[in-house]
Formats: structure tokens, C-alpha cells, sequence
């Protein structure tokens, strides 16, 4: 998809810009008019500034969109008017963007999946999938309420991931900002005493003194090309498929939160594998859909593989079971799953074990990491501290009679 700087005129004659993501500049039109916007013109914008500025709809606003729309829904009020009531209450105007498109979209003829998939960076091809089997079967309302309860689920292992992450973080950025004040301040008052006072120095003071070089000399190139390294990883990341392939395939591997990134990613696997099957998508199609919805590269690898494997007629369980990076638990319950003809339960299952696994898991690592961070931390920082003071005191204890 390429991201598009638009000028168009609204539905009252105001002029009016923003930005859009289209798979052809030819399709701007068409998407414009379902947002009741006429195009003037328009320019597509660098990777760079797509990645930079473009943000991904929020999953608290799709838990947001699929409660509204499953409550007025449910209650018998037309698709139409259920989208008008939470264009009118939306909190954001992204929200009321989409929502008016989406109504402009349905009075044109179109269905609200075809409307939806007008917005991939809102909503992915998972959730339209499902939109699409519930319209089909005529069980909107039912696959909506499915859809708060694996939106609320993800937030919920997202937040507490953020929670495992916080700690370190701020931990980490505390220690980092006290070094640097020693290193840049203190340490360069300290060398021109120490120097004058004529006595060998400690090891640790040397290379405490050593790295306050360093970063005095080389500071101005070093820290920005860090900070700026830094910032570009993301970009990189996202844009060069092999750095992309490198990155996501060592994560699987990282001490202690290795496991923790693989089994959650097994999780939202299986648990979004279930819902479309249980939506009635064919399992072939199933592994095609999920496929962009997984973040990690290596995985995606893998399911590609296991698709070419099922469509050339081998059973799920033996085209899973080809991977290396699918344990041998959840070749058994796919396994048993698919001789009972119980599938679903069988995904449902893997996914239940693996939640409840992650955040045991991560509160265990949670315990642990707060007291190996403050050793690690302030071990550092009375390293610090010993090579500050270790001249001082030497000097002391040499002039005291």
C-alpha cells in the first residue's frame, strides 16, 4: 500500500487535505467519494514518512467500533443508522472519518466489508474476513461480539507486555542519565586533580576516565549516530524484508523472553485460526488470511510453507508438523483435532494453554527482572562511585599522618 497526500473538497464545498493509503493513485477517487470528499489532487508520500506519520488504528478504537455496532446491531437498529450514532458520538475524528466513509460506502451498495477493506490501516484482512463470513451467515451481531472478546484479549496481553517492558525501561533510562552527568561533568573535573595529585590511578578509575575521553572527543558523532540508529531500526525493520527476517527469527531465540514472544505469537495464531474456521472459512483460506495479521516474519515463513503443503493435499497436522517452529503440542491437539473433527475446540485449546502460559510466565519474569535490575543497576552505579572516590581516598589515606 502506498500512502497518498490528498487536497479535496467536502460535502459543504470546503477545501480539505489529509493523507490515505491506496494500493493505486487510480483508486483515490473512488475511496475519496465514499468519505464524501471530491479530489482536487494528490502525491504520494516517501516509506520514510508513511512509517513516521501514518499511525495504525488504535485496537481500543476497533474494540470501541465492534461494541457500538454489536449492541445497536443486536438491538434491531438498521447497519446504516448504528454507524451514524457512533459517527455522531465518535471521541476521535479518525473515527468519525472512517464511519462516515463507511456510510457513504454502504448507501453507494456496497457491503460494510467491502467498505472496511477500504481501510487497511484500520482494519486488517482478519477482520474483514470475519465481517464478511458474518453478513453471509447473517450473524453480524454474533461475530462482532467474538470480535470485542479477541480485541480485549490481545489489548490485554499487550498491556501486561508493556508492563513486563516498563521497569527495565525507566530503570535503565534513570542509571543511563546519572552516568552520562558523571561522565560529562564530573569525571573531566576529577582527571585534572587526580593528575596534579601525581598518584596511580585504580583500574576503574582508568577506565572511567578512559570512556569520559571518549565520549568527549567523540561524543558529537557517537551519541546523535546512536540516537539516530536507534530511530532508523524501526524504519529498517519494516521496509528490508531480510533485516525484517534476521530480526524477527533471532527474537524467537532471546533469552528468557524468547519463549515468551513465540508462545504469544502461537496463541493469537491459533486463537484467530479458530474464529475463521468457526466462521465457516475453509482452512486453506484460513492460513491465507492469517498470514499478514502475524507480525513476525519467520513464523509467516513458516505458515506459507505449511499452505503450499495443504493445498498439495497433505493433512494440517503433518504440514505443521514440517516446521521447526511449531512444538510438538500443538502438532497433537491439531492432530487429534482434525481425526474428531473437533478442529476448533482443538485451536481453542492451544490457544487457552499458551494465554494462560504467557502470563504466568510473564509475571514470574516480572518478579524477577525488578531484583536483577536493581542488582545490575546499582552495581553499576557503585562502580562508578568506587572509581570517582578511589583517588580521593587514596589521596587521603596517603597525606593523613
Amino acid at each position: 500500500m502506498q500512502l497518498f497526500r490528498y487536497r479535496a473538497i467536502d460535502a459543504n464545498g470546503h477545501k480539505c487535505n489529509g493523507t490515505i493509503e491506496a494500493d493505486h493513485a487510480d483508486r483515490l477517487p473512488a475511496l475519496l467519494q465514499a468519505m464524501a470528499l471530491e479530489l482536487i489532487d494528490a502525491h504520494p508520500l516517501p516509506n520514510l514518512i508513511k512509517h513516521l506519520v501514518h499511525r495504525k488504528h488504535s485496537r481500543r478504537q476497533s474494540i470501541h467500533f465492534c461494541f457500538h455496532l454489536k449492541l445497536l446491531i443486536g438491538s434491531g437498529i438498521p447497519l446504516i443508522d448504528a454507524l451514524a450514532d457512533l459517527r455522531d458520538t465518535a471521541e476521535t475524528a479518525d473515527m468519525r472519518r472512517i464511519a462516515t466513509s463507511l456510510i457513504a460506502a454502504i448507501e453507494s451498495g456496497h457491503s460494510l466489508s467491502q467498505a472496511l477493506a477500504w481501510h487497511p490501516n484500520a482494519f486488517d484482512e482478519v477482520f474483514i474476513s470475519l465481517i464478511r463470513a458474518g453478513e453471509s451467515a447473517g450473524q453480524l451481531p454474533e461475530v462482532l461480539a467474538n470480535l470485542v472478546d479477541t480485541l480485549k484479549w490481545e489489548d490485554e496481553l499487550a498491556t501486561q507486555t508493556r508492563r513486563l517492558m516498563l521497569y527495565p525501561l525507566v530503570a535503565g533510562s534513570v542509571v543511563l542519565a546519572a552516568a552520562t552527568f558523571v561522565t560529562l561533568h564530573l569525571v573531566p573535573q576529577i582527571k585534572v586533580f587526580v593528575h596534579d595529585m601525581g598518584h596511580a590511578l585504580p583500574m576503574s578509575t582508568r577506565l572511567l576516565i578512559g570512556i569520559a575521553d571518549l565520549t568527549e572527543n567523540y561524543g558529537a558523532v557517537l551519541l546523535p549516530g546512536l540516537g539516530l540508529t536507534i530511530l532508523m531500526l524501526p524504519f529498517l525493520r519494516d521496509t528490508n524484508p531480510g533485516i525484517r527476517q534476521l530480526i524477527d527469527r533471532r527474537s524467537l531465540v532471546l533469552p528468557l523472553i524468547g519463549p515468551l514472544i513465540h508462545k504469544l505469537i502461537l496463541s493469537r495464531f491459533t486463537k484467530l485460526f479458530a474464529q475463521l474456521y468457526a466462521a465457516g472459512i475453509p482452512v486453506l483460506e484460513a492460513i491465507q488470511i492469517i498470514q499478514p495479521a502475524i507480525n513476525n516474519f519467520a513464523l509467516r515463513d513458516e505458515l506459507r510453507r505449511v499452505e503450499l503443503s495443504i493445498s498439495e493435499g497433505v493433512s494440517i497436522a503433518t504440514a505443521f508438523r514440517s516446521s521447526a517452529l511449531f512444538p510438538p503440542f500443538v502438532i497433537r491437539m491439531l492432530s487429534a483435532g482434525e481425526r474428531s473433527g473437533t478442529l476448533e475446540t482443538a485451536l481453542e485449546n492451544i490457544s487457552h494453554f499458551y494465554t494462560r502460559d504467557v502470563r504466568e510466565r510473564a509475571a514470574q519474569l516480572q518478579q524477577l527482572i525488578e531484583p536483577a535490575m536493581t542488582l545490575v543497576l546499582g552495581g553499576l552505579l557503585g562502580w562508578i562511585m568506587l572509581a570517582v572516590l578511589g583517588p580521593f581516598y587514596d589521596v587521603i589515606t596517603t597525606i593523613a599522618p
